[in-house]
């Protein structure tokens, strides 16, 4: 969240004056409090969050035997479906839809 005014979502506002705020000791307060799941555990289905966008597990085993190593969160259907709402809203009112940003809580860390 940005630092001047908690109320964005995104990392900073942009404003002068306005920095990034670390981002390493969020990402390790929810390593420490989110459960893990093995991805081959996962069934196919799943969906994942990973560089801020989704990915299927078919997507993300492509990732991970081209050499990377990102850091992969499940995607809750409770988080698939407040997307699809936030979107189903936006046409409804005749807007273009926006870039969703929201929690996850029941995402769950996947290891690999």
């Amino acid at each position: 969240m940005c630092l001047c005014n908690p109320l964005i979502r995104t990392p900073f506002c942009g404003k002068p004056g306005c920095t990034m705020p670390p981002q390493e000791s969020e990402h390790a307060q929810k390593e420490e409090s989110t459960k893990t799941v093995h991805i081959n555990d996962l069934q196919p289905g799943t969906y994942f969050h990973i560089d801020g966008e989704g990915a299927g597990l078919k997507k993300v085993k492509e990732i991970l035997a081209s050499g990377q190593k990102p850091v992969l969160y499940t995607m809750s259907d409770q988080y698939i479906q407040r997307v699809l709402d936030s979107l189903y809203k936006a046409r409804m009112e005749g807007r273009e839809p926006e870039d969703f940003f929201g929690d996850d809580p029941d995402a769950v860390r996947v290891i690999y």
